[in-house]
């Protein structure tokens, strides 16, 4: 009896010694430097990346339609579809949204295929013209929907009060970018439509024959992949790569209006890496640090 109870206390002992070391494991979190200051390299290109996303949205948001005609040219009758220019060009845009000065002419990646110069005498010319009216087509629709989109969020301006417009474009600019980077993949079905529409009955009788043989649905994938590389162009590279963009006064004012959406961006990554590496007392501290620096700047 006396050996069972010495027993009984032993392994109770020895419970209460893996509790406590297990107890004081948890009380003892070491500060993991390295993670933090690898976490804080991925928080600033967060917040880089935030701002390029919504500056973009908000200037390319911000031009009237006729200039975005030449960011997004839809016009048949002119370049790059044709090498023709007797169309007149649109006038619109919301009466508050701002006067953006962009050269005309073509911005770098833009395909020039112009259709109605194609040669049919043989093979190859055949399938050039079909492959330029279906591009043509497909390229038409897709960018009457980013002037739709641009103008009606471009005319957030007459419904939100005054400088609201602006910080909320700039803030649902890096959501939005990403879903509009998705849709020329979505874009494949009307692709397809435009291997029909409205096509001459050769070409109606090819586009048929290729949904059997598989020709129209690799040459759909293949524009809205041009379609993709395009997108990625205007609303990622255009901006950063034309001097007379990024070196605009209201390209610099729409940064400068959003600097307290960048620092709450940045304060909350930093807040969220201290508190996954850092002791709880020292990440409290920086993002004390950090929230009374955006007060300051943000008030003050």
């Amino acid at each position: 009896m006396t050996n069972l109870i010495s027993h009984v206390c032993i392994m109770a002992t020895d419970t209460s010694e893996i509790y406590k070391k297990k107890h004081h494991t948890k009380k003892t979190k070491q500060n993991n430097i390295t993670g933090f200051g690898i976490a804080i390299v991925v928080s600033l290109a967060i917040a880089f990346l935030w701002t390029i996303l919504g500056t973009n949205f908000t200037y390319i948001t911000h031009l009237a339609v006729s200039k975005l005609n030449i960011l997004f040219p839809t016009d048949p009758t002119k370049e790059p579809y044709t090498k023709a220019s007797n169309s007149k060009p649109m006038k619109g845009g919301g009466e508050c949204t701002p006067k953006i000065s962009i050269v005309d002419g073509d911005f770098g990646y833009k395909y020039s295929f112009p259709y109605n110069t194609v040669n049919e005498e043989h093979v190859f010319g055949f399938l050039g013209r079909w492959l330029s009216q279906v591009s043509t087509k497909s390229n038409i629709w897709l960018r009457h929907f980013l002037i739709n989109m641009s103008t009606k969020m471009g005319k957030l301006c007459e419904t939100l009060p005054t400088g609201y417009s602006d910080v909320l474009l700039f803030n649902i600019g890096p959501i939005i970018i990403p879903l509009l980077l998705i849709l020329p993949f979505v874009w494949f079905l009307p692709t397809l439509v435009a291997c029909f529409k409205s096509m001459p009955t050769n070409n109606l009788l090819f586009s048929a024959a290729g949904l059997l043989f598989g020709w129209t649905y690799l040459t759909s994938f293949f524009i809205n992949l041009v379609q993709f590389v395009d997108m990625m162009w205007t609303f990622l590279f255009f901006p950063l790569m034309y001097p007379y963009v990024w070196n605009s006064p209201i390209y610099k004012e729409i940064i400068s209006q959003n600097k307290g959406s960048i620092s709450l961006i940045l304060l909350l990554s930093i807040a969220i890496s201290a508190f996954m590496f850092l002791k709880i007392e020292l990440a409290a501290s920086i993002t004390f640090m950090f929230l009374a620096y955006l007060i300051k700047q943000s008030f003050f």
